[in-house]
């Protein structure tokens, strides 16, 4: 018992220090998504004018889940490359309109992120998505838009983590 009382401290150290170790090598792991319609994951684009009758906008970029892919969350990385003609505040930056949704059989769509961002040229905005338990999204929709933001540059990349 004795013995015991000596070494019980020292078992608590080693526990405590144990599950960081655990973690540590438990860090996600990212891949980046293909475009559709693409053959990279990097898309670069300029914000068109929204959609007016027969002449519709590009603000709508997917990103193809691959079907064996068991990803439990998904990072939104966009970058604003270039300052457009839309109304900037007053660092110049602009306000991109960022809508993201995760696609899943059966016409079932998760909005997880809508907000108009001020986003400054060259630093990455990430969002990160979370799938539903169980289910895994075929497709990830990405919106970027918004009458500030026309004109602008920007590049888009998404990643499957798990």
């Amino acid at each position: 018992m004795a013995l015991f009382s000596r070494l019980a401290p020292l078992a608590g150290v080693l526990c405590f220090g144990w599950p960081s170790l655990a973690i540590a090598q438990t860090a996600p792991q990212c891949v980046p998504l293909k475009a559709v319609g693409s053959e990279g994951s990097v898309v670069s684009k300029r914000v068109s004018p929204n959609t007016v009758l027969f002449v519709r906008d590009n603000w709508n970029t997917d990103f193809f889940v691959p079907p064996d892919s068991r990803y439990s969350q998904f990072l939104v990385s966009l970058t604003s490359k270039t300052v457009g003609s839309g109304t900037r505040d007053s660092a110049g930056q602009e306000l991109y309109t960022i809508r993201a949704y995760l696609k899943y059989d059966e016409s079932n769509t998760d909005k997880l992120f809508d907000q108009s961002i001020e986003l400054p040229q060259g630093i990455p905005f990430d969002i990160q998505l979370f799938s539903r338990p169980y289910e895994s999204p075929y497709q990830v929709n990405v919106v970027v838009g918004g009458e500030r933001a026309i004109g602008s540059d920007y590049s888009l990349t998404v990643f499957g983590c798990n």
